[in-house]
């Protein structure tokens, strides 16, 4: 039995991972009015140019960030080649983008994998693989990374965190490829957790793109050295 109903089966990977496929569960209803654990009242954002909001405030409350969902998680696997074959030949797992090695441009490094839901949209990516260093020799399980409703509440959610003497990684910024605003934290075990805001979305009309590895963000703080890391 499925968290949520429906039936799962489970592939045990020969690199120790573990691959859960769910059939059958009940999707939730959607609420009337988004859940906050943090906002009192929103409207529109007001822009140089286009002011929607008028006569009416933006109220805010501290808070952590309530989560909508899990939107991906990614390995890091010596057997690179063979494990991206495995998850690409059976499943609907595209890759969105490609990065190959800056001095091997026939090396692929990383791949950011969206669902193939057809003409239907979906996240940028909801899984990822990066090719270790020759010196890792067994997979490991990089971040995983959670979706906010918005900037705000991703903001407010990091002074909840700071406050509560919680290790920030790296953040906040926004990424590159997919996009998301990004906010990466350190769970009691040293496990890099991400909230993310504001990604793209893609569908089977969108190409996938294969480019040389380069910066992963647009703005933020430096990348940290042990970023690639295992971190718990």
């Amino acid at each position: 039995e499925a968290p949520g109903g429906g039936k799962m089966i489970t592939f045990n990977r020969p690199d120790d991972t573990f691959f859960h496929v769910i059939y059958g569960q009940e999707e939730r209803t959607v609420e009337s009015q988004e859940p906050t654990g943090t906002h009192e009242q929103q409207g529109p954002f007001n822009t140089a140019f286009e002011k929607p909001r008028k006569g009416k405030f933006q109220r805010y409350h501290p808070g952590p960030a309530l989560v909508h969902k899990i939107g991906h998680f990614g390995y890091v696997v010596p057997d690179f080649d063979r494990e991206l074959a495995w998850y690409t030949d059976n499943f609907n797992f595209v890759p969105s983008d490609i990065l190959y090695h800056w001095d091997f441009s026939n090396i692929d490094v990383l791949t950011f994998m969206h669902l193939d839901l057809g003409k239907e949209y979906s996240d940028h990516h909801v899984f990822f693989m990066q090719r270790a260093e020759p010196h890792v020799k067994k997979t490991f399980l990089h971040h995983t990374s959670y979706e906010v409703t918005d900037f705000d509440t991703q903001l407010i959610g990091h002074d909840w965190l700071a406050r509560q003497g919680w290790k920030s990684i790296w953040g906040v910024g926004r990424h590159v490829l997919g996009s998301q605003i990004f906010d990466y934290w350190a769970d009691p075990s040293g496990f890099k957790i991400e909230h993310y805001a504001d990604g793209d979305l893609v569908n089977e009309d969108t190409p996938t793109e294969r480019d040389l590895v380069g910066p992963f963000s647009v703005w933020g703080p430096e990348v940290p050295g042990d970023f690639k890391e295992k971190g718990a």
